[in-house]
């Protein structure tokens, strides 16, 4: 089945092709740090990048700024006849690549060389303070004004949406940065260390049937990525879907949870809408690269202690396995696989285990 288009936006197109990509750094060249451990020069500079990736053509499409390239990436990713970046085994490696790819355009666009991308550990009231502050990523949004994020860097009128969901997944359409904290029913507050330390109890990376009915106990990937009570994926107008298991009221958890939890119900009323971290182009919300820099630490310790394994290491599902291509970073110059991005320590980065980083 086709996949749906934006209005006024062609489907993507292989621009540039280039050999597999293999990471061997010579050392660390950037720590990723908790955003607790952040001084107010480092948000500044952080900020400062991400506004300027805004401005910024992308180099790869002409189509988008850079910043949004990769929301569209991000979105594109949902397509059916694309099927890579959620609810199957590649989710962790894709977003992976992505955002050490994102970290890079960050550090060429400001030309500033020290910016490292911090992580949110959830499980730390104190971490979720410091993410949410006027001065750093902004704060909730406005009830009064459809949850419209009013004050901060990103605020309505100087951060504006240009990728858009589909209507079908996103009916209010909003052109600026929607957060509605905790308001979304079953996920009123964030991830836990008890919940954590479970997903990191998984023995294996993934198992079968390698989607979103995975056993969370075995499979480390689903347990992470928060899928909870579902059967099974379906194309629906032309974006993978999750299927609820009939009568389940099983919230998601994790990964997925973080996102419901920080755009919650956005509409008029209680309809279901959600503000932006809900939706396939959850990058438009700027915290979206700090929730994923945690997602991408808890995979780095988890594999620190059961062993970099990946599965399935052959699977007819594309872009899955081991040595698969993942859309779409030949785009960027690249053959990149699950294999190509399994350790952190080979792409020059690693993350500051900072006191406060409990989970």
């Amino acid at each position: 089945m086709a996949a749906a288009h934006h209005p006024g936006i062609a489907p993507t197109k292989p621009i540039r092709t280039g050999p597999s990509i293999t990471y061997d750094a010579a050392s660390i060249t950037r720590v990723r740090p908790s955003v607790t451990s952040l001084t107010q020069d480092q948000k500044n500079r952080l900020v400062r990048a991400m506004l300027l990736l805004k401005a910024a053509p992308s180099p790869w499409d002409a189509r988008f700024s850079w910043y949004d390239n990769f929301v569209w990436w991000h979105r594109k990713a949902f397509a059916c006849e694309v099927d890579q970046a959620h609810m199957r085994p590649a989710f962790l490696p894709w977003h992976r690549q992505y955002l050490y790819m994102f970290e890079n355009a960050l550090r060429e666009v400001s030309g500033d060389d020290t910016i490292a991308v911090p992580f949110w550990d959830w499980t730390d009231p104190a971490a979720t303070r410091v993410i949410f502050s006027a001065s750093f990523m902004g704060p909730d949004g406005d009830h009064a004004q459809n949850h419209a994020v009013l004050r901060g860097p990103f605020r309505k009128g100087k951060w504006v949406l240009k990728v858009r969901d589909p209507k079908q997944e996103d009916p209010l359409q909003y052109t600026f940065l929607s957060r509605n904290l905790g308001s979304w029913a079953g996920y009123t507050s964030l991830p836990t260390v008890a919940q954590v330390k479970a997903a990191m109890a998984a023995p294996r990376y993934d198992v079968a049937p390698y989607n979103v009915a995975s056993p969370v106990r075995t499979s480390f990937r689903n347990a992470i990525e928060g899928w909870r009570g579902m059967s099974g994926m379906k194309c629906w107008k032309g974006m993978m879907v999750p299927v609820a298991i009939p009568g389940s009221t099983q919230p998601e958890a994790l990964h997925n949870a973080v996102h419901m939890w920080v755009g919650g119900e956005a509409g008029p009323t209680d309809d279901r809408n959600g503000g932006t971290m809900t939706l396939n182009t959850a990058p438009n919300d700027p915290t979206f690269w700090l929730h994923h820099a945690n997602i991408d630490r808890l995979w780095s310790l988890w594999a620190a202690a059961h062993g970099n394994a990946y599965a399935p290491r052959g699977t007819s599902i594309q872009g899955q396995s081991l040595d698969s291509a993942m859309w779409p970073w030949r785009q960027s110059g690249y053959f990149v696989s699950p294999r190509s991005v399994l350790e952190i320590t080979p792409m020059g980065y690693a993350y500051e285990d900072a006191p406060a980083a409990k989970g």
